[in-house]
């Protein structure tokens, strides 16, 4: 007869103790992404996650909410999606808080538990399953094909049908732009590359439109800035570059809407770096209020958004799915709200 695997097991294995096997288990922060990874390899090798009775009748997968007790998080290590992310890591934090306060217990699945792992993984014993930003279609309809409830936050693939949660993107990046032109501002260009995320996108159409119904055109340099939302110091380097050039052409812009608050505080190093001044010489605009946009220098205006409620109410969404599936699939839209800080300020002449 098989032995059962414990922690205990996977904790030897892993070299570390049963507390850090626990908290990789159930999502907790607080350990390393190595370490995460790589506990969920060593128990999925180990047979941790199928060593569960699945359910033996249509009747017991019908009792679902009752009597399983976790909920499998994808959030794959691509892009700056990780756990450490002041942005994604905080949506994660939302979602895992409200299933330990239900009781519920976690499982992530990361870039290194892909496909593969899924087949290794019970899915009959899972609650549902809440994928965080990007995922890969593959691995969307590898979950899917299992016929567990699937909620998404922040992405949708025309090849599954779900749940999905988002913040108002479009409404939010309408009001930013409209800040900057009650300031005054009328050459105001977009930071941030429109195929990079469906934020991204919803964040540029709220920003054309604003433009739209003030009368104003998109700039000239409309298409210099759209780079992706991975911030490096070749992020930097290309905007000073490219600062340098608008200066000279006598084109540079007096506000930036940018995509998100790492472009935005890329772009103020920037600037500061050509010896402008950001809010007296150049407005600078971001969006997500992560940690450091309060910390910046000068701190920077933005749209905070609501990263661990959209974390707990996915939570929701995805338990009124398994009590009512045939109800229509639902677009969830949370409102986030300006934040007025030092980095925007009144158009001087």
């Amino acid at each position: 007869m098989r032995r059962k695997i414990t922690l205990d097991h996977i904790a030897q294995q892993a070299g570390v103790s049963k507390f850090t096997v626990s908290k990789a288990l159930s999502g907790q922060s607080g350990i390393s992404l190595d370490t995460r990874d790589r506990v969920m390899r060593i128990a999925t090798q180990l047979g941790y996650f199928l060593q569960q009775q699945a359910p033996s009748s249509a009747t017991a997968r019908s009792k679902r909410v009752g009597t399983l007790k976790s909920v499998l998080i994808c959030m794959p290590n691509v892009r700056t999606q990780t756990l450490e992310s002041h942005y994604w890591g905080r949506i994660v934090d939302g979602i895992t808080d409200e299933l330990v306060a239900l009781g519920i217990s976690t499982v992530i699945l990361t870039e290194h538990a892909s496909v593969s792992a899924v087949h290794a993984i019970n899915m009959e014993h899972m609650l549902g399953i809440i994928g965080v930003g990007y995922v890969s279609t593959n691995l969307l309809i590898s979950l899917k094909n299992h016929d567990v409830p699937l909620v998404l936050i922040d992405h949708e693939d025309p090849a599954v049908s779900c749940d999905l949660l988002y913040v108002d993107n479009f409404t939010n990046s309408v009001q930013l732009v409209q800040h900057l032109i009650g300031l005054g501002h009328r050459s105001i260009a977009f930071v941030g590359d429109v195929a990079f995320s469906p934020s991204f996108a919803e964040r540029y159409r709220g920003y054309c439109t604003a433009l739209q119904k003030n009368g104003i055109d998109l700039p000239d340099v409309s298409d210099v800035f759209r780079v992706s939302g991975e911030v490096n110091d070749d992020t930097i380097a290309f905007f000073t570059i490219t600062l340098d050039q608008l200066q000279k052409n006598g084109t540079l812009p007096t506000a930036f809407m940018c995509a998100n608050d790492e472009l935005a505080i890329a772009m103020m190093n920037a600037l500061q770096t050509k010896g402008l001044r950001v809010a007296q010489d150049v407005s600078v605009v971001g969006f997500d209020d992560i940690d450091e946009a309060a910390d910046a220098i000068p701190s920077l205006t933005t749209v905070h958004v609501p990263k661990k409620t959209l974390g707990k109410r996915a939570v929701h969404a995805l338990l009124a799915r398994v009590k009512e599936p045939s109800l229509p699939y639902e677009r969830i839209l949370l409102s986030g709200n300006l934040v007025f800080r030092h980095s925007s300020d009144t158009l001087h002449s």
